[in-house]
């Protein structure tokens, strides 16, 4: 199965979204690159394999060019490229086995592996390109890719005792010998597999067991067979003919194999080449013992191997390994006209965590490539699993010059909290375990306006886990960030201008002026403040959870922090979000304990203004939830609060009953099947975010089936965004952030953040900010046309220059939108035409025209 996909130019479909207004049902991604699996060096590009896409850069111009799904890709984690020089295509593989072919005429999708019913993970390791063929090592075998007919034509498999063998690498090589040892290599297959190295003749019949074979060894004082260790990574080299005698000065064929040992092995080297030297004598007096054979290429150290690459056009092998808190980066030189094993001198460069600054924990590095001129420049390419690519210098072993690349976005994956001061999108990268403990994740705070940008203060200070942001609008850019253990943050704009902690909030009480606590430390021991949730009431008082604390409940009023006991909430219970509702209510996550909703009633004591706090509890068993396992809440513009669990939805009308003396209940929403059953809506579905839009419309987040968008009662499904069916980056949608003003709501995946341009916006007071969009509509357009700066539920009708009626509509919130066809659904002839728009209480109006081409 094949899916051909044209498209004439990756990079303006992009930069589309990114310059220009979304049109209505737009996307646009927002992806950090810097998650980086792979990368594969051809010419003067370097591309590289992300968990959330591909892109590449420019040795040239210093240019990035990235690709997404709106580009046509299949997927998102990109785990192993190659390039077919012949046909000028990459070839893309993705964690979940997708296949992608890229060429300036399109992309063309090789579903056949994500597809097939197999119990094992379908990741594609590493792809090696041979003509017309591409082998894709996979966990469950090597599958063969025909890039000519674009489809799978074979699949071998490897097994021992009853086990299969997980492929990691392979290489295949031609026929022609220019060396003696090319007799043995030459027309073969190697894999690279758990269970050691597999070779056959290429044209044999490979899909049968006997063909291969597996009997390499390894000499390294003593003699062992590669069915002993983990081969990891294969890569192979042909330096042809040197001179015009074939075996008399070197040239020929060899391959190189990365092993990965622990500190148990009696070995003590991780990177191994072909012993040519076996074959050095003609074959009649070759010593078998030694034929077939791989001997220490670098006395390297134990742990893991991370990358093997070849530059031909620097005449080096790169290799990468060690452990995960130091590497060592050999660079050893390659010589075509040496007979014996091709290697000469090596350079290693150690890297620890003190190796530089500027990438962060640097031994995360996983692969080290050289520029094209590195011989005069020493320039080189680093590239690093959290962090990105980074381009350096490399003057006597040590890595200096240290500068980033990497297209513009957030600054990580990780989702801590999205909100929206205004149109600034503010998104935060902390995290918490399931436990709700820390993920001590270090990253800065991202910030977005048509260009994403980010703090710079949170990674050197060692500020982790910022998991919430306030809610409510405090002013241009000022905002308040939650971490999970390190205070409160306050921000103008990116910069970072208080912490909050348990030493800078203490208070005199209004009424006997002893000292309070304002922020406190997790059960009066640690040194950690954990801020869970953080909101606005409608006196702009901030509200948050302090949570695990006798006082867990805190205001911040005129710039003072005042903290409250909250009855039946103990410094046990951690408390999450808050949501300060239209009613005065202050509704609290519990982790597992289903929701707190507390009040504060003002009282006269002694002549002083006393704040009492009063709370109620809604569980599963006593208030009808879904479930115990609260993920969100939200208030709609009714004032019924929809609260999403693990196991499905409920809503809470008429909230003011809570505090009377009967249980308050909660409902579930009643749908009706197609086979005419009746069920609650989103039953069983683990719900993680929900928001209301501007037509009181609610944006349900799940964690395995995507994006709903459901009508105001939610008796209606509007939309249902799947990654299979639109550019959402994955079905686990963790939160959700809608921009009042221009409709676009934003979707934070466990693979980063897209968002989608919807038909609600802001209702206006006034109509004296409405527009038509786009203006004029060209022939060539195909969305639809927008009018916005409306109230709620305005009544639209658009007639043609001599008064006919062609359409009616009601706005959503304040747009209102038309796909340019009349009533029986035919696309309006060209012409100007009249939007005619009144407000629901007929209290204002307005005319606007456009020009249609059609």
């Amino acid at each position: 199965m094949r899916t051909f996909i044209f498209i004439f130019s990756f990079l303006i479909c992009w930069q589309v979204s990114l310059s220009q207004q979304l049109p209505i049902g737009g996307w646009s991604i927002h992806l950090n690159f810097t998650n980086i699996n792979t990368t594969l060096k051809v010419d003067d590009k370097i591309y590289l394999g992300t968990k959330t896409g591909l892109f590449y850069y420019d040795m040239e111009d210093g240019s990035t060019t990235r690709f997404s799904k709106l580009d046509h890709l299949s997927s998102t984690d990109v785990t192993a490229l190659s390039f077919n020089e012949a046909q000028k295509a990459l070839i893309v593989g993705y964690n979940d086995g997708q296949i992608d072919i890229l060429k300036n005429s399109g992309v063309i999708n090789i579903p056949d592996i994500e597809m097939a019913s197999i119990m094992t993970s379908k990741t594609i390791h590493h792809i090696y390109t041979d003509n017309e063929l591409s082998y894709l090592s996979c966990p469950f075998g090597l599958v063969v890719l025909n890039t000519e007919k674009y489809e799978i034509s074979e699949t071998y498999y490897f097994s021992e005792n009853g086990s299969s063998a997980e492929v990691y690498a392979s290489h295949v090589f031609d026929g022609e010998v220019n060396h003696y040892s090319d007799e043995f290599l030459a027309n073969k297959i190697f894999v690279a597999t758990d269970k050691g190295l597999y070779y056959a003749d290429k044209n044999g019949q490979l899909h049968i067991p006997s063909a291969w074979k597996k009997d390499s060894r390894i000499i390294n004082g003593q003699t062992y067979n590669t069915s002993d260790f983990k081969i990891k990574k294969l890569i192979g080299v042909d330096f042809g003919k040197v001179d015009n005698d074939p075996y008399a000065k070197g040239g020929g064929k060899t391959l190189i194999m990365g092993i990965d040992i622990d500190d148990n092995s009696s070995l003590n080297e991780n990177l191994f080449s072909f012993y040519k030297k076996a074959y050095m004598v003609s074959p009649s007096d070759q010593v078998a013992d030694l034929t077939n054979c791989f001997v220490p290429l670098d006395n390297g150290s134990n742990g893991s191997i991370y990358d093997i690459s070849i530059d031909i056009n620097n005449l080096k092998l790169i290799s990468v390994a060690g452990y995960s808190w130091y590497k060592n980066v050999s660079l050893i030189d390659l010589n075509p006209s040496d007979a014996e094993n091709h290697f000469g001198n090596f350079e290693k460069i150690p890297i620890d965590q003190n190796s530089t600054e500027e990438i962060g924990y640097a031994p995360n590095i996983n692969s080290f490539l050289l520029a094209n001129d590195f011989v005069n420049s020493n320039k080189v390419f680093l590239s690093h699993n959290k962090e990105g690519l980074f381009m350096a210098t490399l003057q006597d072993d040590e890595i200096k010059n240290v500068e980033k690349i990497s297209p513009n976005g957030p600054a990580g994956i990780t989702n801590g909290d999205i909100d929206n001061n205004g149109q600034n999108i503010i998104f935060t990268h902390g995290g918490r375990t399931s436990s709700w403990n820390n993920n001590y994740n270090t990253q800065e705070i991202s910030f977005y306006n048509n260009f994403w940008s980010q703090s710079d203060t949170l990674v050197g200070g060692q500020i982790k886990d910022a998991v919430s942001v306030s809610k409510g609008y405090l002013g241009e850019n000022h905002f308040f960030v939650g971490t999970w253990n390190y205070g409160l943050l306050e921000f103008m704009e990116n910069e970072l201008i208080n912490i909050y902690n348990n030493n800078n909030t203490n208070y005199l009480d209004d009424c006997d002026g002893s000292s309070q606590l304002g922020l406190q430390t997790i059960n009066n021991t640690d040194n950690y403040i954990r801020i869970g949730g953080i909101d606005m009431d409608f006196n702009k008082n901030i509200w948050l959870t302090n949570s695990q604390t006798e006082r867990p409940l805190v205001k911040i009023s005129n710039g003072k922090f005042i903290s409250y006991s909250v009855p039946d909430l103990s410094r046990e219970t951690m408390s999450g979000k808050i949501m300060c509702t239209q009613n005065n209510q202050k509704w609290i996550q519990l982790r597992k304990e289903g929701i707190l909703v507390a009040r504060e009633t003002i009282v006269s004591e002694n002549g002083c203004q006393k704040t009492i706090i009063e709370s109620k509890r809604l569980s599963a068993s006593n208030n009808n939830l879904a479930g115990q396992t609260v993920n969100c809440f939200a208030e709609d513009n009714n004032q019924a609060v929809w609260v999403g669990t693990s196991q499905g939805l409920s809503v809470f009308y008429f909230t003011d009953g809570i505090f009377n003396s009967s249980p308050y209940q909660a409902e579930s929403i009643l749908i009706e099947t197609i086979d005419g059953y009746v069920e609650k809506l989103f039953e069983n579905t683990d719900i993680q975010d929900i928001a209301v839009d501007e037509g009181n419309r609610k944006w349900i987040a799940t964690k395995s089936n995507g994006v709903f968008l459901m009508s105001d009662d939610g008796g209606e499904q509007l939309e249902n965004f799947t990654s299979q069916n639109s550019p959402l980056l994955s079905n686990n949608v963790e939160s959700i952030s809608i921009v009042d003003k221009t409709g676009e709501v934003f979707f934070v995946t466990d693979l980063g953040i897209c968002s989608y341009r919807s038909d609600a916006t802001e209702s206006m007071q006034t109509f004296d900010d409405v527009i038509v969009f786009p203006s004029p509509v060209m022939p060539n357009y195909s969305g639809d046309i927008a009018i916005s700066g409306l109230q709620d539920e305005t009544n639209v009708k658009i007639t043609d220059i001599a008064g006919n009626i062609v359409y009616e509509t009601y706005s959503v919130g304040g747009t209102a939108t038309w796909n340019g066809k009349n009533f029986d659904g035919v696309k309006v002839a060209t012409g100007v035409y009249l939007f005619m728009c009144t407000s629901s209480n007929f209290g204002k109006s307005v005319v606007k025209k456009i020009l249609i081409y059609n």
